[in-house]
């Protein structure tokens, strides 16, 4: 379900089958930005993040991370990574929920910029910012799960939306 009216659905993905990784492609660039909206669960027994990158590229990826479990809060902040992270995910559908806005997507005099947020009730509440110190435009996505934790389990659901020009 869109969080507002200014939101236009581009595409979602429902598994009906174990998956190592979601993509979309030939994302419109008619937007203002973009919003992932991701239920994923996994195969694994760990519980691993969600990884992203865009456009094919895995350099200039960097975060920082603002989060709590209940009884303590953490911090982090990484740069030179080789992807986004999205937030964890547990064996169970639906029982995690990340939040992805993607900021001026398609603006190519600009580095791009995420605000992400995640909710899993046993690991851990979360808001990263992160950037991509790339001007290109995104036009693809390319989600995975942490490796050699498992793959994307039935029922895992990722729903990418378009925010209209104000």
């Amino acid at each position: 379900m869109p969080l507002s009216s200014t939101m236009t659905p581009i595409a979602t993905t429902t598994l009906t089958a174990s998956a190592g990784s979601v993509t979309f492609s030939n994302i419109p660039q008619t937007y203002t930005d973009l919003v992932l909206i991701a239920t994923p669960c996994s195969t694994g027994t760990a519980q691993p993040d969600v990884y992203m990158q865009v456009n094919g590229s895995s350099s200039s990826y960097a975060r920082t991370r603002l989060g709590g479990n209940g009884s303590s809060v953490f911090n982090t902040n990484i740069t030179g990574e080789t992807y986004w992270v999205l937030g964890p995910m547990e064996r169970t559908a639906g029982s995690t929920t990340n939040v992805c806005h993607l900021l001026g997507y398609s603006n190519t005099t600009t580095y791009k910029s995420m605000l992400n947020r995640s909710a899993d009730s046993s690991i851990a509440t979360q808001v990263m910012i992160q950037s991509w110190n790339n001007t290109s435009a995104i036009t693809y996505i390319y989600l995975y799960p942490e490796p050699a934790k498992g793959s994307f389990e039935v029922g895992s659901t990722f729903t990418l939306y378009g925010i209209k020009a104000a």
